[in-house]
């Protein structure tokens, strides 16, 4: 069985496409012509499926996760999450006076 990954696939296509446009074509057109014209369109078809086989590449070459990466994502944002706690309890930890003087600085602010 013939892999998809490789160069003979780019030849196999070709040649079915140099045999199809031949026969579509050598009614109409001079022999010549019709060979021509189906070499260059094997030609383009040899070309466009490396093109294709490229981007299909691309496309599965895409980066697997592993378990471990994601275990220490999930580490890191719970770290990230008990930080952000702790600095809400700080925030919370002030005394009224605080709060008090802080408002007023704002409202000065603001009527400037």
């Amino acid at each position: 069985m013939m892999k998809f990954d490789s160069w003979k696939t780019n030849v196999f296509a070709a040649l079915i496409g140099f045999i199809v446009f031949f026969f579509l074509s050598w009614r109409v057109n001079l022999l010549t012509t019709s060979l021509m014209r189906a070499g260059l369109f094997s030609l383009i078809i040899f070309v466009t499926a490396f093109l294709f086989r490229w981007m299909l590449r691309k496309i599965q070459a895409a980066p697997i996760e592993d378990d471990d990466h994601i275990e220490a994502q999930g580490d890191s944002v719970e770290q990230k999450g008990r930080e952000s706690e702790e600095k809400q309890e700080n925030e919370d930890s002030l005394s009224e006076e605080e709060i008090e003087l802080a408002s007023r600085f704002m409202k000065e602010k603001l009527n400037e």
